[in-house]
């Protein structure tokens, strides 16, 4: 097992605060604890715009927010309420190659 231990101090966030951009347009440069290489990096996230995206039939307004740093870059659509964050899609690349995932349903909570 491995230890690391990275003083608060040091990162500002340990997720894209893409729920935080509240302006079209809006870009945040933030010290990101990545936590798959236990590592701080700078990550740049950028509000592109609001979109409307289908799931299972209902609509869902949605951020779509740009975001980069030395081991990935990704565009990902999400939402929040008092729950918390959904992702809702995401189109990235990164050190193990490129992928896309997409919420196909919603069950009733």
């Amino acid at each position: 097992m491995r230890r690391v231990s990275v003083p608060r101090r040091q990162y500002d966030y340990t997720t894209c605060p893409q729920t935080s951009l509240k302006c079209e347009g809006e870009t945040r440069e933030v010290r990101l604890l990545d936590m798959e290489q236990a590592t701080v990096v700078p990550r740049r996230c950028h509000l592109v715009r609001s979109e409307e995206v289908e799931v299972g039939g209902r609509k869902i307004l949605c951020k779509v927010v740009e975001f980069s740093g030395p081991n990935n870059r990704c565009r990902r659509w999400v939402t929040s309420d008092e729950r918390g964050v959904l992702i809702v899609r995401q189109d990235g690349s990164g050190k193990g190659g490129t992928y896309s995932l997409r919420l196909i349903s919603m069950g009733e909570l």
